[in-house]
């Protein structure tokens, strides 16, 4: 997936990459853009895994979905965003659509529930 986007990305942003100053731009921008990629989007890919054998999958669903909200969040705080109804709207739809996955059974909860009623 992080394949495709890349090689979709860099054909639509071509001309700007290909004219943007690198050597012009401060190493703490690149230490930025580090902790991004190997921090919070590597070592947290590599989490995943992990956190499947313990918690239901529609569990650590919740934190894709969550995630945008935060980092939202964060940037409004930051004063690097607004918020506005749209912001509130998307919220709400996020919390919604968390709320109707985590009400969910398993295959499990399902299965036992069909044994019961044939008893």
């Amino acid at each position: 997936m992080f394949l495709f986007a890349a090689i979709i990305g860099t054909s639509i942003y071509w001309r700007h990459i290909s004219t943007f100053d690198f050597t012009n731009t401060p190493m703490t921008a690149y230490w930025k853009i580090a902790y991004v990629v190997v921090g919070a989007t590597f070592f947290t890919y590599l989490l995943i895994p992990i956190a499947q054998k313990s918690l239901r999958p529609t569990t650590l669903s919740m934190y894709n979905y969550l995630q945008p909200i935060v980092a939202s969040f964060i940037a409004f705080m930051y004063g690097m965003d607004t918020f506005g109804w749209v912001q509130i709207l998307a919220a709400v739809l996020v919390f919604s659509g968390v709320y109707i996955v985590t009400q969910s059974k398993s295959r499990a909860q399902l299965e036992q529930e069909q044994k019961q009623k044939q008893s």
